[in-house]
């Protein structure tokens, strides 16, 4: 899949240069339009699978195929496009449509179609516009702040993840104050015609998926990249930021932020280095398609303590905790964190994917089960703030109506403080921040749906070996009644802790001299980068 992924791009470069009259480099493009290509052939694929299974096993006839044109929804951005798969129209389009290509060869085509998405109805309402016009005014004063005192700034940290003081610590070795980075949001762009009669040429042979690709890719590419390119292109270079910089470093704005990706990658052709920190905790699992995209357009790559072959990553610890306070209560109850993820697949990665979710949920309902009642009683369920149509608050109420159930409301901190012991169910960050702060933890999840890597594994099992880190609920819950009176005393035992610190050497590190890392880094890169500049300018005064 990720052959097929640089296939793409590969394809989509001369398209785009010639639409929008540009020059950019492959660099540029990856930057900018890498990761919607990534879970856009994720979503194909396994959209395809699907009804190529189904088809198979007899479940659809030529009744599930039309003749008549689709209407589809072509989505504004990268980020809408995300959430656009979703939703079931979405899905019932995209899947008829294959139905047609693939398998019953209707002509049947694609048509735009101005529907809001239920994430846009959710933007679209009064009180989130006038919440987010207040969010979006605050931003644009700090943000001009920025640009009228960091116009010089050599280092430009956006969306990084740091605390306010530790990043602060760090900047002042570099000379550099208080700085806060805001893309401006994209309008709605208008849909035209015209601009997508193109035809990506794909040299990975014929076959019925490669065709879905070709003939889906110029359909459904966000308009951020086509009719909006314009717009996005202008905006990136006339918002002030820094004019030279020689390092970037973003944990979370190279995903869907067409803006900033836009003005990173044209400073990128210009020498910048592009640094990427750790987003969530996918150190551990096997595979991740956005973990590759990340690997691959990053310059550097910041760990929180993990290495992994190349040269790209530097483990520097747990950046995103560092300046973090967090407390707990010997005396409290605990609290059971879980995660929800969207009814439809978007990305290849070891997770719980699309319906495995049911299974997950009920995982969580036989953990609560095998507890004794006076334990039960005394377990606060936290879940997802995102519910992607799982009626999770419905389906625990039916299963354990007494239950004390968090919404995701309350922040997360504050119901540790409250816990003896934190219960977490699935591979993110969850587990790595407790025991980065030395919190009671107890893990358990379904090894087939959370595969871990090679190099995780043994860690793994130290952390089940000592009663850390199980794989059922049963056993968890088990392990649970056994060290709920004594929590401390488990927890601190010599042999849990020398497990927990060798995990969190790995993946979730704490090490005294982290901002000495971090400031080692960006030295490093800003001498590469000037290294670049030398270069270019050398070869632009035709010098060989």
């Amino acid at each position: 899949m990720q052959d097929l992924n640089k296939d793409i791009i590969t394809s989509l470069i001369p398209v785009l240069n010639t639409i929008h009259k540009e020059n950019r480099t492959r660099q540029y493009w990856e930057l900018l339009l890498g990761y919607w290509v990534n879970v856009f052939t994720a979503v194909m694929y396994d959209r395809w699978s699907v009804v190529k299974d189904a088809i198979d096993k007899g479940l659809l006839d030529e009744s599930a195929g039309q003749s008549k044109p689709i209407g589809h929804q072509v989505a504004n951005n990268s980020g809408l496009f995300i959430n656009l798969t979703s939703e079931d129209a979405w899905n019932a389009s995209t899947m008829t449509w294959i139905v047609n290509k693939c398998f019953w060869h209707e002509s049947a085509e694609l048509v735009p179609c101005n529907t809001q998405s239920h994430h846009e109805k959710a933007l679209s309402s009064n009180a989130v516009r006038v919440k987010t016009g207040l969010k979006d005014i605050f931003k644009r004063f700090l943000n001009t702040l920025s640009a009228q005192f960091g116009k010089k700034d050599q280092i430009i940290l956006v969306s990084d993840y740091m605390q306010f003081r530790p990043r602060q610590k760090l900047l002042l070795r570099f000379g550099i104050g208080p700085r806060y980075w805001s893309p401006p949001k994209a309008p709605e762009f208008e849909y035209k015609h015209e601009m997508r009669s193109w035809e990506p040429s794909l040299p990975i042979g014929e076959s019925c998926f490669t065709s879905l690709i070709i003939e889906s890719l110029p359909k459904m590419i966000p308009k951020a990249f086509v009719e909006g390119y314009q717009w996005v292109a202008k905006t990136a270079e006339s918002m002030g930021w820094p004019d030279s910089p020689k390092v970037i470093w973003t944990s979370n704005s190279h995903f869907t932020d067409e803006v900033f990706n836009a003005w990173a990658g044209a400073k990128r052709e210009l020498g910048s280095r592009f640094i990427i920190g750790e987003h969530g905790g996918f150190g551990t699992g096997d595979f991740n398609g956005a973990g590759t995209f990340q690997l691959h357009v990053a310059d550097r790559f910041i760990s929180t303590g993990w290495e992994s072959t190349g040269n790209k990553i530097t483990p520097v610890g747990n950046f995103r905790q560092l300046g973090v306070k967090q407390k707990w209560n010997s005396q409290g109850g605990a609290l059971l964190v879980c995660v929800a993820m969207p009814r439809y697949s978007f990305d290849m990665r070891s997770m719980v994917i699309a319906g495995q979710m049911v299974s997950y949920f009920e995982e969580q309902f036989l953990f609560v089960d095998s507890l004794p009642a006076d334990i039960r009683e005394r377990v606060a369920v936290r879940l997802y703030p995102h519910d992607f149509g799982w009626n999770q608050k419905e389906r625990w109420r039916n299963k354990h109506p007494s239950v004390k159930l968090d919404d995701g409301s309350c922040p997360i901190k504050k119901q540790i403080q409250r816990s003896r012991v934190i219960i977490t169910t699935y591979n993110a960050t969850a587990y790595l921040e407790t025991m980065f702060h030395n919190i009671p933890t107890i893990i358990y999840w379904n090894p087939d749906h959370w595969e871990v890597n090679n190099d995780a594994q043994p860690l793994f099992e130290e952390l089940k070996r000592v009663g850390i880190f199980h794989d059922s609920p049963h056993s968890a819950a088990k392990q649970l009644s056994l060290i709920w009176d004594n929590i401390e005393e488990w927890w601190y035992s010599n042999e849990v802790q020398e497990a927990k610190n060798s995990f969190c050497d790995k993946y979730s590190a704490n090490p005294p001299d982290m901002i000495d890392r971090l400031e080692k880094v960006l030295r490093v890169e800003m001498e590469v980068a000037q290294g670049n500049i030398i270069a270019a300018d050398s070869k632009d005064d035709g010098i060989s």
